[in-house]
């Protein structure tokens, strides 16, 4: 597999963890707009932390696209969504090219912020 086919992979599963996030919010809000309370939605990287016991360093690079996430980790992930992995997958598998090239886009221009060309001085 070749670096460009994994950073696919990894932006992919990234996006797929923002969109179940976001609906979850959605959700969450409507719920709460009826007078519902509801708690056990994941409305967050902090709370998918949490709720998964894995460290909210390592979800919030793999929802960034910047890790690629080992199998208990994945597995880990949707018990903290509280889905099986089947649907983990199949909601991996709807993410669509244009939210894909918009994380890569984004994760670009923080490479660009983040990594400016240092001017040397020389004494």
């Amino acid at each position: 597999m070749e670096s460009s086919e994994k950073l696919v992979i990894k932006a992919r599963f990234g996006v797929c963890i923002q969109k179940i996030i976001a609906e979850n919010k959605s959700l969450a809000k409507a719920k709460e707009d009826a007078g519902i309370k509801e708690h056990r939605l994941i409305t967050s990287l902090r709370k998918l932390a949490a709720s998964s016991g894995i460290e909210f360093s390592i979800i919030q690079k793999i929802s960034a696209g910047k890790r690629n996430p080992e199998l208990t980790t994945i597995v880990g992930i949707a018990d903290g969504f509280g889905i099986n992995e089947a649907e983990l997958f199949s909601r991996y598998n709807q993410v669509t090219d244009t939210e894909l090239k918009s994380l890569l886009a984004t994760t670009q221009k923080l490479k660009k912020v983040k990594s400016p060309k240092k001017a040397r001085k020389k004494k």
